[in-house]
């Protein structure tokens, strides 16, 4: 196993270390140093397949266009990922560059099964998931859905693992407050009030989070706050946030077995490794309903009050939640516990394998998939 982490931080690093390069590079400069790098992974990562970078516009390919799409062209024993072809300005090709190291591994479990792979595909690399394509995390019912660059660069979650097994918290030692943490990611609902308009933080699902726990009657028996602005660059919109008393400093994500019930709620998607983490946990995971019907490649194994207690998306039933959980004591404890017991039974070897095999059986019908 150190020899998949010693390599897959040769890649990450490698590869981000050329945005200040991307900025002044041309075409052919980015596309040798992007596939010098991708040589030297595949030969630390022991990849059989033969693989390549390249460049290409999908606006004569699919519907509607953001640069967060790769298109994934196999030629037998050969594939080719193509990214767009403006990398300067907002959009980081070295960001969706990295991530794509899941699919070479994909690709490469794909090519050691017959019949060799004809054609291409589109996959979505960022948060869009709108598509039917390849993706992390989608809202599309068609996506096939594969594990997560979080997942995947961390083995599984593999020291997390081993972390909380040398520091597991009983459950009789744990807090009975519902807790939260995290960042103001997320899309806007709507338009947020001017500075001259009264405070109404319902734009955005994280901050109405916030303000849900601050406005309770049981506010007292919840530690939810936000870590950080991000993605909000009005002045005015900013200095609300910080007076209604919602920023918390960062807890180290451990501490957040110390608690019966964790929160976990979408940011722009699904906070990839946010479920994950508070299964293994065992903590009784309150999962606000994703508004956008976002999803990860193990949702569908998932049931409501078995695995997690549901929240509604708007939270209108935040407080019902909480107080079941202080009057359930055992119910909550055997969710936490099925819900551990769910995600230590996920492997690493064991998942790539299922979704390079997944992949192949959605081809066929994909509405991106083209025969060469």
């Amino acid at each position: 196993m150190s020899d998949f982490f010693q390599s897959i931080d040769f890649f990450c690093r490698n590869i981000l270390s050329l945005e200040n390069f991307a900025a002044r590079a041309t075409p052919g400069e980015m596309h040798k140093k992007l596939n010098d790098i991708l040589n030297a992974y595949r030969e630390m990562a022991g990849l059989s397949t033969a693989l390549e970078y390249g460049f290409f516009s999908l606006s004569d390919e699919v519907p509607a266009i953001h640069r967060e799409l790769c298109l994934v062209r196999c030629d037998g024993d050969s594939t080719r990922l193509l990214f767009h072809p403006d990398w300067r300005g907002h959009y980081s090709v070295c960001s969706m560059v990295r991530r794509s190291a899941v699919i070479l591994h994909l690709i490469d479990r794909m090519g050691r099964c017959p019949p060799a792979m004809q054609g291409g595909f589109i996959c979505e690399l960022g948060d869009n998931g709108g598509f039917p394509t390849v993706a992390f995390s989608s809202r599309s019912e068609k996506a096939c859905l594969v594990p997560d660059p979080d997942f995947f660069e961390s083995h599984g979650y593999d020291l997390l693992r081993r972390d909380i097994e040398a520091q597991f918290v009983p459950w009789h030692l744990r807090r009975r407050e519902v807790f939260w943490r995290g960042s103001t990611t997320g899309v806007r609902r709507f338009a947020p009030p001017p500075p001259d308009a009264s405070d109404d933080f319902r734009w955005l699902q994280r901050l109405a989070l916030c303000q849900a726990a601050r406005q309770s009657p049981l506010r007292a028996h919840y530690d939810i706050g936000v870590t950080g602005i991000v993605h909000i660059d009005e002045p005015h919109l900013q200095a609300r946030i910080k007076a209604a008393d919602f920023l918390r400093p960062p807890v180290p994500r451990l501490e957040f077995m110390r608690h019966k019930g964790v929160i976990v709620v979408d940011g722009h998607a699904n906070a990839w490794s946010a479920l994950f983490a508070a299964f293994l946990m065992g903590v009784c995971v309150f999962k606000v309903e994703s508004e956008h019907g976002y999803r990860q490649w193990y949702y569908s194994q998932l049931q409501p009050f078995v695995h997690y207690v549901p929240v509604a998306a708007d939270l209108s039933d935040l407080d019902a939640a909480l107080l079941w959980l202080r009057e359930h004591d055992r119910e909550a404890r055997a969710i936490g516990e099925t819900g551990r017991a769910f995600a230590r039974a996920i492997t690493f070897e064991a998942t790539l394998d299922d979704s390079a095999a997944r992949i192949k059986q959605w081809l066929p019908d994909a509405n991106f998939w083209h025969r060469g």
